[in-house]
């Protein structure tokens, strides 16, 4: 028999497929395929008493819903590693020197403490280089200006 998968509840792994105008529900032990199940997906199924048995995925639905649940899960770029990087190229300002490292040191925190579900070291740790380099470039800058001034008296 042929149907569509109504709805799928992740944490209980149970769910309903509408088939011929009647409802199975199902779970997960009886699914047959690689990735979890997705409300509007297309299935083939044995049905038996009202449950559905030996379900067959027959292909994704290209407008399955995506369930909250699964989206939680997803890897995410530090939005602070982004910050740090472009803080960190447009560091010859002091501001933004001092920005990039803030940032850098942040996103390495939270990336380290996400197990996983953030990326973006590699961003944070490039802004943090610039940023120190920015800061030192301007640290030097000043010291020259400071320097050709003489005494500010």
């Amino acid at each position: 028999m042929k149907g569509t998968i109504l709805d799928f509840e992740p944490n209980s792994k149970e769910g309903v497929i509408c088939a011929d105008n009647k409802r199975f529900t199902f779970n997960m032990g009886e699914w047959k395929y690689n990735h979890s199940a997705r409300p509007g997906q297309h299935v083939e199924f044995a049905a038996h008493l009202g449950k559905a048995k030996d379900i067959k995925a027959l292909y994704k639905a290209p407008n399955a819903i995506v369930l909250a649940s699964e989206t939680i899960n997803a890897v995410k770029r530090s939005k602070s590693a982004v910050a740090s990087l472009i803080f960190g190229i447009l560091s010859l300002i002091f501001i933004s020197s001092l920005l990039a490292i803030i940032f850098g040191h942040v996103a390495q925190s939270r990336i380290r403490h996400s197990h996983g579900k953030l990326i973006g070291s590699k961003m944070a740790r490039w802004g943090l280089f610039l940023g120190y380099i920015g800061l030192l470039l301007n640290i030097v800058f000043f010291i020259i200006l400071a320097a050709q001034t003489g005494p500010g008296y």
